[in-house]
């Protein structure tokens, strides 16, 4: 099919921008891979922290975070079971593709 084209992050970033405060919110995104919804997430958040449990998954998510996104966006290596954050420490968790 010529000229069709799938974006789901675009479309998970319009149904959360209707039904979830995220503008200008504090993000935790858990299971962020490789930064696939992290990206488009940091220009709307206030600030956002993504982790997922593989040093090289995080490592590249990291590198992919555009220069203008990194003063408000880090990414680390955390557990889900244990999750090094104080209680709220954020407004908002986001939990997207990560079983």
């Amino acid at each position: 099919m010529r000229g069709v084209h799938v974006d789901p992050q675009r479309r998970e970033v319009r149904m959360l921008d209707r039904y979830v405060p995220i503008e200008g919110a504090r993000l935790l995104e858990i299971g962020c891979g490789q930064g696939r919804l992290t990206r488009r997430l940091a220009t709307k958040t206030n600030t956002l922290l993504g982790f997922d449990t593989t040093y090289e998954t995080v490592k590249k998510a990291h590198r992919l975070i555009p220069e203008r996104q990194r003063h408000s966006t880090r990414v680390v290596v955390a557990s889900g079971v244990q999750m090094p954050f104080q209680d709220r420490s954020f407004d908002v968790t986001l939990f997207s593709w990560s079983l």
